[in-house]
């Protein structure tokens, strides 16, 4: 374990932000006690870096014995992002900055490019202002057609078919632009507009057209993002994005100039074109031109950095019914009961038979049932089970001296 909070939300649910330096103290203390000193505590993780959310960080900032066992900032990304007035408060403390949890609700299709490019405009715009470590709420679970922005990729648990979302593509693009250990540097814009068009912030209200960021990789390479924000998804009120818009977009990198022409590799992302290389092109004197459609993500990379592995053309994949190595799923089902899935390995003869046994364990180590034990065929098989009571359970899959382990937890 990395890190823990010490309040969800605390804007919404508590504490009060003046207890909050106190429960930052308590709470390192008590991870030391138990030899946890390793463990990150993050906070405050308000809703939204609005002035309440920033008072929270305030109050963190004036307690010195509080600052001093923070292990880094951390807030949630919806209608705002991170802002250049945070940014100046937090920097001077070399503190990392995580952005916990970002996300919206609703139904999504496969290929929404209103919600790719909004959603991506937050990691560019909290990236180029600090955010060290960025988290979307949810990875991955089962497809709900009424609230699928939640997910980046969903699957259907009756078939084991899966698909990732159009979003999945654009943040994928920019984590291979952005790499862990990327050393950040701060974007302005002249698109003017007061600054919040200035620092490309996401706020509530208008937001700007464009959000950018650039980075140095570990290797050396530099990694330029940027979005076109135009014609995305409104939010009543809280967001009217500008209208559709076609951009040409220079940037221009200080500490290159003067380095000679250098070959950058252009990869875009839009509706239809999922993480493409589609152009090499040359940096002049420090300054390169890219060009974005409206909702569209646009990187670059030395040309000489490794090769980005760009992932393939969203469609569903099916589990094969025969894969040569043995897989455990297990779902939770609307039913209370627990829906599992296995994969008994391919042998060299298709009438060959594996021993196989299924059980389950309760967090307490304890045995609370055998769910199979018995002869079965290679192949895909399916069991139900319904656990004693609410929790987590670890399931453990023997097929001779094969093991997979899954876990399930239910309500």
């Amino acid at each position: 374990m990395e890190a823990t909070g010490v309040s969800n939300e605390p804007n919404v649910h508590g504490p009060d932000p003046n207890n909050l330096p106190t429960l930052v103290i308590k709470f390192r203390e008590a991870l030391d006690a138990r030899g946890l000193e390793d463990v990150k505590v993050i906070a405050p993780e308000v809703s939204n870096v609005d002035n309440n959310g920033i008072s929270f960080i305030e109050k963190i900032i004036a307690n010195k014995q509080a600052l001093d066992a923070l292990g880094a900032f951390s807030t949630h990304s919806y209608g705002m992002c991170l802002l250049k007035e945070v940014y100046d408060m937090v920097h001077p403390y070399g503190k990392e900055y995580w952005q916990t949890e970002s996300s919206a609700n609703g139904p999504e299709s496969f290929d929404d490019d209103y919600k790719a490019g909004k959603f991506v405009s937050r990691v560019i715009s909290d990236a180029n202002l600090g955010v060290t470590h960025w988290c979307y709420f949810i990875a991955y679970t089962s497809f709900d057609p009424a609230d699928n922005t939640t997910r980046v990729m969903g699957y259907d648990p009756a078939t084991m078919e899966f698909k990732p979302f159009l979003k999945y593509y654009y943040f994928t693009q920019v984590a291979h632009t952005l790499r862990p250990g990327t050393a950040m540097r701060l974007c302005e814009s002249n698109l003017g507009g007061g600054s919040r068009f200035q620092w490309m912030e996401n706020t509530y209200g208008g937001q700007p057209p464009l959000c950018a960021c650039a980075g140095v990789n570990p290797d050396g390479a530099w990694g330029l993002a940027l979005v076109n924000k135009t014609a995305t998804e409104p939010n009543g009120n809280i967001y009217v994005p500008a209208p559709a818009a076609d951009y040409d977009v220079t940037f221009v990198v200080e500490e290159l100039k003067g380095e000679g022409d250098i070959e950058f590799n252009v990869y875009l992302s839009n509706k239809t074109e999922h993480f493409v290389k589609t152009e090499t092109k040359t940096m002049h004197n420090g300054e390169i031109t890219f060009h974005a459609g409206p909702r569209e993500l646009v990187t670059a990379l030395n040309a000489d950095a490794t090769e980005p592995v760009v992932p393939t053309t969203a469609r569903p994949h099916a589990v094969p019914a025969r894969p040569a190595s043995m897989r455990l799923h297990a779902f939770a089902d609307q039913a209370g009961g627990v829906s599992v899935a296995f994969f008994t390995p391919e042998s060299g003869s298709a009438a060959a038979r594996h021993d196989v046994r299924l059980t389950a364990y309760g967090l307490n180590g304890r045995m609370v049932g055998v769910l199979v034990d018995s002869s079965m065929r290679p192949g895909k098989h399916e069991v139900r089970w319904h656990a004693p009571a609410s929790g987590a359970y670890l399931l453990r899959l023997e097929c001779g001296p094969r093991l997979r382990t899954a876990t399930v937890a239910l309500p």
